[in-house]
């Protein structure tokens, strides 16, 4: 009996030492700290949206042996760029951009430093945005990673909505609008008051108000030029309000300019073996202020007739809805021709739509 119960308390004992090895072991590895992090949050202060600023951390082994760097970053948005600078060495390689998180296999010597230099670039940012918190991690071989943080406080008075006016297709006489909202955030009340004229655009703020909100608003509606050139274009705006120090009102209009006069479908499919000898093609005239004549039926590669036309249904008369017909035998194989419409504007004359017809089945 004696000896039973020496075994039990030895067994007790080796359990004790045991739960207590465990949890001494565990205790030293998470207070243990191979890689000093100075500070440990790094304020970078205020900065007014669209500017930069920037800080550092001083990163230094202090493990006492060689110290494995595998990765720093990645950054955890696209807010920024980081750079890594070992101070202590007078050759070879000494500055890493880190931002993108790439494999370093870094050693760094027992007390050697490094440099962490991190840049905040608030123009990234199309949403709005008044204080942002930076989390840089630092991933090392053999022991648990660190985490070096930062904090900034952007100054965003007012936000812009949408930063870009896509306007699509817009034709060359059509004098094209849209318009953003320049709303209040960090500051209620600014000032933008605009009547002018940028690159031949004519741009007007009116002030708007809304029923959840005493903030001040304004709507910035923009107007193409009277005539553009054919092609793609991006027309920067950059207004200023009556804030002090507060950065400007910056939107772009962009698309792609067309020739005013166009039509839809781009190609007209006939089957006469199924009923469907006609079909129907939309003309538009886009030029403000412009409008569609009596169109006509100038020539096509095959016996296609014009047989009616007629105002498009809102009564626009810059749109009309003309009705083709093929009056020819139904075709062996697959033809395919053009047609020219006569508009009678005298910027664009002429309209060109591709046609096909069915063969016999």
């Amino acid at each position: 009996m004696g000896i039973a119960h020496l075994r039990n308390s030895g067994a007790l004992a080796a359990l004790l030492l045991g739960l207590l090895s465990c949890t001494g072991r565990a205790s030293d590895t998470q207070a243990a700290e191979v890689l000093a992090v100075e500070p440990g949050f790094l304020e970078l202060g205020t900065v007014t949206r669209g500017e930069r600023t920037s800080g550092s951390w001083m990163l230094r082994n202090v493990s006492g042996e060689p110290l494995h760097v595998l990765r720093v970053g990645p950054l955890p948005c696209s807010c920024g760029s980081a750079e890594l600078v070992l101070l202590d060495r007078a050759q070879g390689a000494t500055r890493f951009d880190v931002g993108a998180g790439e494999v370093l296999d870094l050693v760094l010597a027992p007390d050697e430093r490094a440099e962490l230099h991190f840049t905040f670039d608030s123009s990234r940012y199309r949403q709005p945005i008044s204080r942002k918190v930076v989390s840089v991690p630092i991933v090392l071989r053999d022991h648990p990673g660190v985490v070096a943080e930062c904090a900034v406080d952007v100054w965003t008075p007012f936000v812009v909505e949408p930063w870009s006016i896509e306007l699509g297709e817009v034709g060359v006489r059509e004098e094209a609008s849209g318009f953003v909202l320049v709303a209040a955030h960090d500051d209620d009340r600014f000032g933008l008051s605009v009547d002018t004229e940028i690159d031949g655009w004519r741009v007007v703020s009116k002030k708007v108000s809304t029923e959840d909100s005493d903030q001040d608003s304004y709507q910035v509606t923009v107007t193409a030029p009277f005539e553009m050139p054919q092609g793609p274009f991006s027309q920067p705006f950059l207004l200023r309000t009556d804030t002090p120090g507060a950065p400007p009102v910056r939107f772009v209009a962009q698309g792609i300019v067309v020739p005013d006069v166009g039509a839809s479908p781009q190609r007209l499919v006939f089957d006469p073996q199924a009923d469907r000898a006609e079909a129907e093609l939309r003309v538009w005239n886009r030029a403000a202020g412009g409008a569609l004549g009596e169109l006509e039926l100038l020539r096509a590669d095959g016996p296609i007739e014009l047989a009616a036309q007629r105002p498009s249904e809102d009564g626009n008369p810059a749109r009309r809805v003309l009705t083709l017909r093929w009056t020819g035998d139904v075709p062996a194989e697959m033809t395919s021709g053009r047609l020219v419409l006569g508009t009678g504007v005298a910027e664009t004359p002429e309209v060109q739509v591709l046609w096909s017809v069915m063969p016999a089945r």
